[in-house]
């Protein structure tokens, strides 16, 4: 099932920005298309934007796991003892 939400992260914005023109764009669509979809990019007509993949593919999976694991119900409650 695809996800709804992604975190974006005012470091990868900050990145983002410094890009040339159109690739901007291109590139915040290979970060949404994977975040959502689970889409490996295809680097071959802008190999430039795979050193930016790089910084942030890590950051995406991290959240995209805390986001999994949230769904378990977290840690089960510690049994306590009636004294």
């Amino acid at each position: 099932m695809a996800r709804e939400t992604f975190t974006l992260h005012k470091s990868y914005y900050n990145a983002i920005v410094k890009l040339p023109g159109e690739l901007k764009g291109i590139f915040i669509d290979m970060i949404c298309d994977y975040a959502f979809n689970d889409h490996q990019p295809d680097f071959t007509e802008y190999p430039i934007l795979s050193a930016f993949w790089e910084l942030v593919v890590p950051m995406v999976d991290a959240n995209n796991a805390r986001r999994e694991n949230g769904k378990k119900g977290g840690r089960p409650s510690k049994k306590r003892n009636k004294d």
